[in-house]
């Protein structure tokens, strides 16, 4: 079984919003954070995200199967990673990571990869660490169950 990347589309955009509702359902009822959590955002978000000429979205396949999807916002030199999502019965075997190394991979003129995650989920801070990422220090309070950390991967 391989990871591979797929370019989603605008006609793509329904789908991707039902991934999001799905893989971040349990951190939207966890941390009740309406505003930047994924599960809770508009099809229109979406789309708009989708049209973006410095936005890429991709759909993680495993095999042929969609498991999940990633998106990067690219910027000069400095690609950010936007979103990650893997549906949950797909969680826990590595994808994320193949994903992530993948994205890395066709943006070879990014000199700084940059994300931010849930300061609380430890799993996820892990995740990231795992992969090279390194905490810049900056950290937001989004409500009192949750902060963001913010993460930076130099080349």
């Amino acid at each position: 079984m391989q990871i591979t990347l797929g370019r989603a589309t605008i006609e793509n955009a329904q789908e991707i919003l039902e991934m999001q509702r799905v893989a971040f359902a349990s951190l939207l009822e966890k941390y009740g954070d309406y505003h930047t959590n994924p599960a809770a955002e508009s099809l229109e978000t979406v789309k708009c995200r989708l049209k973006s000429d410095n936005t890429f979205t991709y759909f993680i396949l495993l095999d042929d199967i969609k498991i999940g999807a990633i998106r990067v916002k690219v910027q000069d030199n400095i690609c950010n990673l936007k979103q990650i999502l893997i549906l949950p019965r797909y969680q826990h075997n590595g994808y994320a990571r193949q994903a992530m190394s993948l994205a890395e991979g066709l943006f070879p003129q990014a000199k700084c990869w940059e994300l931010d995650t849930i300061l609380q989920e430890e799993r996820l801070c892990r995740l990231y660490t795992n992969a090279g990422y390194i905490p810049t220090g900056k950290i937001i309070k989004i409500n009192e169950k949750m902060s963001l950390i913010y993460f930076s991967k130099q080349r």
